[in-house]
């Protein structure tokens, strides 16, 4: 009954299957909480990334920290137009509620997102959604860097700082080399006639 179950599982697509399209958090999702971007007085960011595996992302996780206001923001994926955010690949609402400066990792839970090629640069931007909001996109602390942007003007208009330590964050998604839907009932179909054989092949109980 239980194989049957776990096959039944993977057959509907309930078992989850995520992975990190791109990561720059520590062991245990370690970031700097000593150092930052400003999001916020007129401020946002943009950090250019890499994509290390394709897939379509489902979760976005940032670490930030509210220095004032209501801390509330707008995380959006771009495509990399010549080193600028070209098209916008989606966007969501995020609040910063931790105070300054500890922070914590908001994570945004995307569902069924943008399609990302490993290999390819992409930006990740921050901005700010009400005028009031003083937030900071912590940095990660491993020591990895990127094109870092900003725009005082809500992202018609972007200046480079150059190559920085970009802020910390990781982007999962399914995977894009997921087995087709007939791999998994040609494994489901294994599963049960292996379970039907270990059945008969039970030994009996002593004859009396």
């Amino acid at each position: 009954m239980r194989t049957l179950t776990i096959t039944m599982l993977f057959l509907t697509g309930i078992v989850p299957i995520k992975a990190a399209i791109f990561s720059d958090f520590g062991p245990g999702s370690s970031y700097s909480s000593s150092g930052g971007w400003a999001v916020g007085l007129g401020f946002a960011q943009a950090n250019m990334f890499t994509a290390t595996t394709s897939g379509i992302v489902n979760q976005i996780d940032v670490a930030m920290t509210n220095a004032g206001g209501p801390g509330t923001a707008t995380v959006s994926l771009w495509t990399d137009v010549g080193d600028l955010p070209g098209v916008e690949l989606g966007s969501w609402d995020v609040t910063a509620s931790q105070p300054c400066c500890a922070g914590e990792i908001v994570t945004i839970p995307v569902g069924s997102g943008p399609s990302l090629n490993s290999g390819q640069s992409y930006f990740l931007e921050i901005s700010p959604t009400d005028a009031s909001t003083f937030n900071i996109w912590l940095n990660n602390d491993q020591g990895i860097s990127g094109l870092d942007l900003f725009s005082l003007d809500g992202g018609i208009s972007w200046n480079s700082t150059g190559n920085q330590t970009i802020g910390a964050f990781d982007i999962l998604g399914s995977p894009s080399s997921v087995p087709e839907p007939a791999t998994f009932v040609l494994l489901g179909c294994a599963v049960i006639c292996m379970s039907s054989r270990w059945r008969k092949r039970k030994p009996e109980g002593p004859v009396i």
